[in-house]
């Protein structure tokens, strides 16, 4: 009981959140960084990508701000990680890539 007072899950869905709206502006702001990550990928349609990945984040920072369908949104905060975790393993081990673009 004294865990649950101490860590809020409303409060780490909106501090998710807050990281991935402000991810995402910092990605809509300045974006050369991740264009030289996706440039080392070989994608072709590098804004498409960018739109894409800011739009998502944009809308889930969202979404966990105000704590809109909290178990939903967690679930998506998981996919969202499982996917970027696994494709920076991807290109670290088999493309020898280690700069990111992010922060």
């Amino acid at each position: 009981m004294a865990l649950k007072k101490i860590i809020d899950i409303s409060s780490i869905g909106r501090l998710i959140g807050l990281f991935l709206f402000v991810s995402a502006l910092a990605k809509l702001f300045e974006p050369q960084p991740f264009f030289g990550f996706i440039d080392q990928l070989n994608i072709d349609n590098k804004r498409v990508s960018l739109s894409l990945i800011v739009f998502v984040e944009i809308s889930l920072g969202v979404l966990g701000i105000i704590g809109f369908h909290k178990k939903n949104v967690f679930l998506l905060f998981g996919i969202l990680f499982f996917i970027f975790s696994f494709n920076h393993f991807y290109v670290f081990i088999f493309k020898g890539i280690t700069l990111s673009g992010c922060f």
